[in-house]
């Protein structure tokens, strides 16, 4: 139960700071957002990175996914996340 609860919570913080939320999709343990601006927000466990912010750390609220613009769409895995981009060879 305490997951469920974290989640919805981080789902209601996203929905309260992002105007211009386009997709939210999840993996196994994490939370992937795209915003109308082409970039991608992560949060929840970021074991192995999964988060791609350069650590381990959990994220319980979102953080940007750097050096990524211009994404289209995106897909949560289980332990990782797909996207599609503008840039043509993405």
């Amino acid at each position: 139960m305490k997951k469920v609860i974290v989640c919805f919570c981080s789902v209601l913080f996203l929905l309260a700071t992002f105007d211009t939320t386009e997709g939210i999709t999840g993996g196994e343990y994490h939370t992937i957002a795209l915003k109308s601006d082409g970039t991608v927000w992560t949060w929840g466990y970021n074991g192995s990175g999964r988060l791609d912010d350069g650590t381990t750390t959990a994220r319980y609220t979102p953080v940007q996914v750097s050096g990524l613009a211009g994404v289209i769409t995106i897909a949560g895995e289980e332990e990782h996340t797909t996207f599609k981009t503008t840039h043509a060879g993405s």
